[in-house]
């Protein structure tokens, strides 16, 4: 069929009857399937060209597909116990298909198809789960002890070897003294309740039962009574004090007090006896037995003082530092300087004691020059000016370089905690030897002490006549009485004026050497802190 065109001359031709309208689709007269479209316009010679209105375009249907579910990008919250949580699947809803009219009947507007709605799934129901069985978080105890660790066992614990060898020795004897606490306790109700009694009969037999009358016809017997009423309130009277000192250990008031006590029974009673009651054979058990109690009364004093001496010699340096010290901070440097510090003794210098740093000791000029900060005029803790250098990072001329306090001459040694940490090796290395030379300085002068005692003795002897109480001041129709008081007398012994000199001698030559062993005390404490020895 050949090709042609139409001119602006020419009119299109008319369009049969009954024929579809352009751009429609041709009904099927065949099941065959329809060929293919051409790709121009094409008539035939039999084809009548016939006139045809514009065709109306028909709109096509707006089918909403629902596209796939957008996944939720939030993190899922887990909730506070760790349950599964069945996934329940979305359904899928099919894409429904809109069928093409395969009919030469004109076209019809496709009717509005209804958008699908989404079924919602039914409610799951929610299944027990069994919840697994809890186990408890085994920590591991750590089987190294940490340098840390290391350094702060022990509260209020010196930090070198010797100090902490002592200081375990003082813990012990407390743990011990704490463990006697309720055997203590016991013993001085037991002693109380003894000693009460025996006092109770002592005074009723020298007040109202006529012990100071030497024609009582019961002499004999009060006097057997006597002796034994009064050696038992003196064993109750040493075990009372003895648990008292036990039980009241961290007073140091206790040791003094027992002291006077001893002195009174010692001293007081015969003399009282002597002035108010009488000389007879039954009140001479009650003197001598006094007088003897009363001396060890005042030896387990002394103990007691002695110890809280020792005491007081120990926390003297801690007193030192919370009285004088401000220059500087009391805060130990770390771990590692401690545990260098554990060997530091009273020959140390400062940079292997427990407040020097690593940081600041590189550039140190004391350190580097080999010299204690209290030599060099000048440390880490009194010089600021010097630290700020160190910490800024100049150079070593300019850290060198003379600062204020170097001008002034005298440094605060006495108020620097880094000073009197070494002053408290000093302290306590040689503190220990305060006994044994005071029990030396005491050996050494007791020859002429005796002597000087002596020359006292018969210049004052009218005052040691006054304090002896024997069986010398007796009558000799008292001594002779009966062979029941010769026995009682005998069992007392001989107290003569020779006897009571020798034992005063003895106990104040004691308390005179607590009292050189106070002051060599106060002689070391001068020379360490006030001299700076």
């Amino acid at each position: 069929m050949p090709d042609f065109q139409f001119s602006e001359a020419d009119s299109p031709p008319e369009r049969p009857q009954g024929a579809p309208p352009e751009g429609a689709l041709p009904a099927p007269t065949n099941p065959e399937p329809t060929p293919a479209k051409p790709t121009g316009f094409q008539f035939s010679t039999e084809d009548v060209l016939a006139p045809q209105p514009a065709p109306t375009p028909i709109p096509k249907p707006v089918v909403p597909i629902p596209g796939p579910p957008i996944p939720n990008l939030k993190a899922p919250t887990v909730p506070a116990p760790s349950i599964p949580i069945p996934q329940i699947p979305t359904r899928s809803i099919p894409t429904p298909q809109i069928p093409v009219a395969k009919t030469s009947a004109p076209a019809v507007p496709n009717p509005a198809i209804p958008t699908p709605q989404p079924i919602a799934p039914k409610a799951a129901v929610p299944h027990p789960v069994p919840r697994p069985a809890t186990v408890p978080i085994a920590v591991p105890a750590p089987s190294v002890v940490t340098p840390e660790a290391l350094s702060d066992i022990g509260e209020g614990a010196p930090q070198d070897n010797f100090s902490r060898g002592i200081w375990d020795i003082g813990q012990k004897i407390k743990g011990v003294l704490d463990a006697l606490e309720g055997p203590a306790s016991w013993l001085l109700r037991v002693a109380a309740v003894v000693g009460i009694c025996a006092l109770a009969y002592i005074l009723a037999a020298t007040l109202f039962g006529g012990a100071g009358q030497s024609g009582n016809p019961k002499m004999a017997e009060l006097t057997k009574n006597l002796d034994v009423a009064s050696r038992t309130f003196m064993f109750c009277l040493i075990a009372a004090s003895v648990a008292t000192l036990l039980l009241g250990y961290e007073d140091n008031r206790l040791g003094i007090a027992v002291v006077v006590i001893g002195l009174l029974f010692h001293f007081g009673v015969p003399i009282v006896i002597k002035q108010f009651v009488g000389v007879t054979r039954a009140t001479l058990p009650i003197a001598a037995h006094f007088r003897q109690g009363g001396y060890f009364v005042v030896m387990v004093g002394l103990v007691k003082a002695v110890a809280d001496t020792a005491i007081w010699l120990w926390n003297l340096p801690e007193k030192m530092k919370t009285r004088h010290a401000n220059v500087g901070v009391s805060n130990q440097a770390e771990a590692k300087q401690r545990i260098i510090a554990r060997e530091a003794n009273m020959m140390s210098p400062c940079w292997k004691l427990p407040f020097c740093r690593e940081s600041i000791r590189k550039q140190c000029p004391a350190f580097l020059a080999k010299t204690t900060c209290w030599k060099f005029g000048r440390g880490c803790y009194c010089d600021t000016e010097m630290i700020s250098r160190i910490v800024r990072g100049e150079s070593l001329d300019v850290i060198k370089a003379p600062t204020q306090q170097s001008r002034q001459g005298k440094p605060p040694c006495g108020r620097c905690y880094i000073y009197l940490e070494h002053q408290t090796y000093k302290f306590r290395m040689l503190s220990p030897l305060v006994l044994p030379v005071t029990v030396l300085a005491t050996w050494l002068v007791w020859p002429i002490y005796i002597r000087f005692f002596a020359i006292g003795d018969k210049a004052f002897n009218s005052i040691f006549s006054t304090l002896s109480f024997n069986s010398s001041n007796l009558t000799s129709g008292d001594m002779k009485s009966s062979a029941e008081a010769i026995d009682a007398v005998s069992r007392v012994g001989s107290n003569s004026a020779a006897d009571i000199a020798y034992i005063t001698q003895n106990l104040f030559g004691v308390l005179l050497g607590f009292m050189l062993l106070i002051y060599i005390s106060k002689f070391i404490e001068w020379a360490i802190y006030k001299a700076k020895w």
